[in-house]
């Protein structure tokens, strides 16, 4: 069973990685600054992609799915963390073994139920550029949700913008 979800984990980051470093995104795209979600979720952990989180670097993402809280006050605790630093150590093994070095690592913890691996090479420059006109907002209107009555900003955008799920299913 490990195997599978080792493997599983491993086809997860792939398609991650390839669309981080070679799927172009159109021009006008505009892609949210946590990224997109990898498909499917692996044994109980779903993953992200974020073209541009720390030190404008991407960012690979895993969360426990399924959060089971325990407790209360100061016993308050996740019945199902992640596994510490042997499961940060595998996941960025895994991320290595594609290619990538991995810069740095934060959370991922004893109990926690979330980590992020920023990676050492800059994401595609279409993508970043999704990243970047996202985060200066509409041109118009300055704000980053803009879309309401007649500005398309936002929706038009978001829709240009080719996710990792487009991605894995067109290579």
């Amino acid at each position: 069973m490990r195997d599978m979800a080792d493997q599983g984990r491993l086809a997860v980051l792939a398609a991650g990685l390839r669309w981080l470093y070679e799927v172009e995104q159109p021009v006008g795209a505009i892609l949210q600054h946590h990224g997109a979600g990898l498909q499917p979720v692996v044994a109980a952990r779903r993953y992200r992609a974020a073209p541009a989180g720390w030190a404008d670097l991407p960012v690979i993402s895993v969360e426990v799915v399924g959060q089971r809280w325990i407790g209360t006050g100061r016993t308050y605790r996740c019945e199902n963390p992640l596994e510490g630093r042997d499961e940060m150590a595998e996941i960025a093994a895994a991320i290595e073994s594609l290619g990538v070095l991995v810069r740095r690592l934060w959370n991922g913890g004893e109990g926690a139920v979330h980590a992020s691996f920023s990676l050492a090479r800059p994401a595609h420059p279409s993508l970043v550029a999704a990243v970047h006109r996202y985060r200066a907002g509409c041109p118009e209107h300055g704000g980053v949700f803009c879309g309401t009555g007649l500005c398309g900003w936002w929706p038009d955008g978001h829709a240009l913008a080719v996710r990792p799920d487009a991605a894995v299913v067109a290579t």
